[in-house]
C-alpha cells in the first residue's frame, strides 16, 4: 500500500556518494571523477611528453607550466566536488593564493631566461652591488691604455666577425686554471666588449639612461662614459642596449637600442657626430617596436671609410607599402649619409663582410631574406628567402661563410639550417638551396663557427656538430643553453648561459669536454671577447676579465 509519505520520500545520500555523482555544472550535467582523473592523466602525459620529446626547451617549459596549472585547478575542482574533501579544497586554494602573494612579497621578477624560465631576485637582499663610477687614468698611463695592439678584438665577434681566432688555449685547467683578474657589477644590457689596447668598450643601462662605457682591462676601472637619455625594455629580454660597439681609427661607433647612433672619441668619450635612426627611417620608437620589439640590436660594421648599421622603419604603412630599409651607410669621418640599401624590416642580426662570387660585399639577414649588398652603393646584388619575421621568432645569427660560393644559415624557433649556394656569372647572380633541414643547427643567440668543413653551434641550447656539405649530424651533446662561443684553433671556448666557462675539443668524432670553470653570475647572453690571454665576459649583472692559460 502506497502512502503520500512514500511518494514524497527524498533520495538518501550516504557518505562517499559524491564519488558516484560529483559536481554538477551549470547545465545540470554531472562531471564524474573519472573525467577529472582522465584530464589529470592527460596533463601528466603532456608534461612528460614535452620534457622527453620536445627539442625546443622554451616550448617545453611553457607547455609544462600550462599543464601543471591546469592539473592543479582540476585537482582543486575535483576535491571541491566531493562532500568529504570540500574543506581540504578550500584550504589548498587559500594556501595557493597566500603562497603566491608571499613569494612575490619576498622576491621580485627580473626577466625570463632564453628557455622561458622566470628569473627572480630577493627584494630584501644585498642586490648586485655598487656599479663602477668614473675614475680618470693616470696621465702617464692614459696614452698607453688606448694604444692599438695586434691582439685587439675591436668589434662584434672579433676582427673579421667570424668568432674564429688562431689563439691556442691550454686545456689542463686543473694544474693551470684560468684566473679571474677582476669581476664587478655592471649595468643591464646585452652588449659585448670591443677591445683596443687596454681599453674595453661596451654599452649598459644605468637607471633611465643608456651609457657607452670605457673600462681599463687591467683593473676594471671606469675610464669614461657617454650618456644617452633613453631606456629600452621588454618582458622577455629585460632592459638595456643590445648592440656591441665597434672601434676603428681611435673612434667608437655605438648604436642605442632606441635609435641614436654615435661616433665618439676613443680616449675621452666625447661626441664627434651622431644620427637619429628613428628620424631617418620615418618611424618613431613606438611604431618601430610594434614590429621589432627587441629594439635596435645590430652592431656597426666598418666598410672602408664608411660605417654601416641596420636601419629598419615601418613595414606596414598605407596598406602594403613599406618604408623599412635593411641598411644605411654613413661617412665614418663626419656622419653624412652615403647610401641606403634595399627594402624590408631589420632583425636582431648584424651585417658582416664577405667575398662571395668573387665580389666583396655586405651580407645581412632581414625579415624575410638574406641578401648581399654592394659596398660602395648599397645596391642589392642577390637575395634568397630566409625567414626572420615577427617579434616571436627573430633571426639573430648571421650568415657563416663556408666557401666563396656557399653560406650556412641557422635559426632557432624550429627553422633549423640551410646551406645556400650563390653563383655570379658576369654580374648575373643566382642562388640555390644545397640543403635545408629543420632538425640541425637551430642557433638562437650565438652564431655557428666552422672548422675543416664541420660546423659547431649551440642548437636549441645544446652543442652540435654537423658536416656542412651533407647536413649530417655528427653529435649533439652538452646542454650549455643559449650562451656564446669562440673557436680558438682546435678548441671551442663556451660561456654557458649560466656563467660557466667550458672548453670543448672541436672535432667531429665525439663531444669531448676538456675543462670547465664557473666565472660569472647572471644570464650570459652577451658575446665574449678575447684579446691575447684576456677574456672579457658579461652577463645581465656582472662583467669580468679572465686570464686564460695559453699554450
Amino acid at each position: 500500500m502506497s502512502t503520500s509519505d512514500d511518494q514524497n520520500t527524498s533520495e538518501v545520500h550516504t557518505p562517499g556518494s559524491g564519488l558516484a555523482e560529483s559536481y554538477k555544472n551549470g547545465a545540470g550535467r554531472k562531471i564524474t571523477p573519472w573525467i577529472y582523473f582522465s584530464i589529470l592523466d592527460l596533463c601528466v602525459i603532456g608534461i612528460v611528453s614535452a620534457q622527453l620529446f620536445s627539442n625546443d626547451h622554451s616550448l617545453t617549459n611553457i607547455l609544462s607550466a600550462l599543464f601543471t596549472l591546469v592539473g592543479w585547478v582540476l585537482l582543486l575542482l575535483w576535491l571541491r566536488s566531493l562532500q568529504q574533501t570540500r574543506g581540504l579544497a578550500g584550504i589548498l586554494f587559500i594556501s595557493s593564493i597566500v603562497g603566491v602573494v608571499g613569494f612575490f612579497v619576498v622576491f621580485k621578477w627580473e626577466r625570463f631566461s632564453s628557455e622561458m624560465v622566470p628569473q627572480f631576485s630577493h627584494r630584501f637582499g644585498p642586490g648586485k652591488g655598487e656599479l663602477p663610477t668614473e675614475s680618470a687614468p693616470d696621465v702617464e698611463q692614459a696614452d698607453s691604455i688606448f694604444t692599438p695592439a695586434e691582439t685587439d678584438f675591436n668589434q662584434f665577434l672579433g676582427p673579421d666577425r667570424t668568432g674564429v681566432l688562431t689563439t691556442r688555449v691550454e686545456s689542463d685547467w686543473e694544474s693551470n686554471p684560468p684566473k679571474i683578474q677582476w669581476k664587478q657589477p655592471i649595468g643591464e644590457g646585452w652588449s659585448g666588449f670591443a677591445v683596443q689596447g687596454d681599453a674595453v668598450i661596451t654599452m649598459e643601462q644605468r637607471d633611465e639612461s643608456e651609457w657607452v662605457t670605457a673600462y681599463n682591462i687591467a683593473d676594471g676601472t671606469l675610464l669614461w662614459k657617454y650618456v644617452i637619455d633613453a631606456k629600452h625594455t621588454t618582458v622577455p629580454g629585460g632592459a638595456g642596449p643590445r648592440s656591441t660597439p665597434t672601434i676603428d681609427n681611435n673612434r667608437v661607433f655605438a648604436c642605442s637600442a632606441v635609435g641614436k647612433f654615435v661616433c665618439l672619441n676613443l680616449t675621452d668619450g666625447s661626441e664627434i657626430w651622431s644620427q637619429d635612426l628613428s628620424e631617418l627611417s620615418s618611424a618613431n620608437q613606438a611604431s618601430f617596436e610594434a614590429e621589432v620589439s627587441w629594439g635596435r640590436s645590430g652592431s656597426p660594421l666598418i666598410v672602408d671609410d664608411k660605417v654601416v648599421i641596420p636601419l629598419g622603419g615601418k613595414e606596414t604603412v598605407g596598406g602594403n607599402e613599406s618604408t623599412a630599409q635593411p641598411l644605411i651607410a654613413f661617412s665614418a669621418e663626419d656622419g653624412t649619409e652615403v647610401w641606403r640599401a634595399g627594402k624590408g624590416q631589420i632583425t636582431y642580426s648584424s651585417p658582416i663582410m664577405a667575398t662571395v662570387g668573387g665580389v666583396s660585399q655586405i651580407l645581412f639577414v632581414s625579415w624575410d631574406k638574406v641578401a648581399g649588398y654592394n659596398l660602395d652603393t648599397g645596391e642589392q646584388l642577390w637575395e634568397a628567402e630566409w625567414q626572420g619575421v615577427g617579434n616571436a621568432n627573430p633571426a639573430v645569427s648571421h650568415p657563416v661563410q663556408v666557401s666563396e660560393s656557399r653560406l650556412l644559415l641557422g635559426k632557432a624557433y624550429g627553422q633549423g639550417a640551410m646551406l645556400l649556394g650563390i653563383s655570379n656569372n658576369d654580374g648575373q647572380w643566382s642562388t640555390d638551396v644545397v640543403w635545408r633541414k629543420s632538425s640541425v643547427m637551430k642557433t638562437k643567440f650565438a652564431t655557428a663557427v666552422i672548422r675543416d668543413g664541420y660546423a659547431y653551434g649551440l642548437s636549441d641550447g645544446i652543442l652540435e656538430c654537423i658536416d656542412v656539405s651533407t647536413s649530417r649530424k655528427k653529435w649533439k651533446r652538452g646542454r650549455y643553453k643559449h650562451g656564446q662561443l669562440l673557436l680558438l684553433d682546435d678548441k671551442l671556448l663556451i660561456l654557458t648561459e649560466e656563467g660557466e666557462l667550458v672548453l670543448v675539443k672541436a672535432e667531429p668524432e665525439k663531444h669531448e669536454e676538456l675543462a670547465s670553470m664557473k666565472v660569472i653570475d647572471g644570464i650570459c647572453w652577451n658575446t665574449i671577447s678575447l684579446s691575447g690571454n684576456r677574456l672579457l665576459v658579461r652577463s645581465s649583472d656582472e662583467a669580468a676579465c679572465v686570464i686564460l692559460p695559453m699554450e
